[in-house]
């Protein structure tokens, strides 16, 4: 099922993931959001992080893009990070952990 897009100030018709894609503020200037949130079950612990990305993010754009040229991007995408699970993650113990944004190619 294809998601459709509307504006947070309420003046637009949905629209799909392709249609909001480039075009950056909604024409009421309102930013886009999923019209309806899907509910997403998490992967089993042994799935890679490009593995749990595409299952987070298809569907968002199921629909739209072709699912093997999806998990093409996504795989692309991550792939010149340079920690092997491409976020590092830091236990800062009593069950609190920080992500390490800034290991990717942007340093960002």
């Amino acid at each position: 099922m294809t998601m459709h897009y509307v504006s947070t100030r309420g003046g637009t018709e949905p629209l799909t993931f392709g249609d909001v894609l480039l075009s950056g503020l909604a024409p009421d200037g309102g930013l886009y959001l999923p019209e309806s949130w899907p509910q997403v079950v998490a992967n089993a612990p042994t799935s890679s992080y490009v593995e749990t990305a595409i299952a987070i993010m298809w569907p968002f754009v199921d629909g739209v893009i072709g699912r093997s040229d999806f998990e093409t991007i996504v795989s692309k995408a991550y792939a010149r990070f340079e920690a092997d699970d491409v976020v590092d993650l830091v236990d800062l113990g009593d069950n609190q952990w920080l992500l390490e944004l800034f290991h990717g190619p942007t340093l960002a």
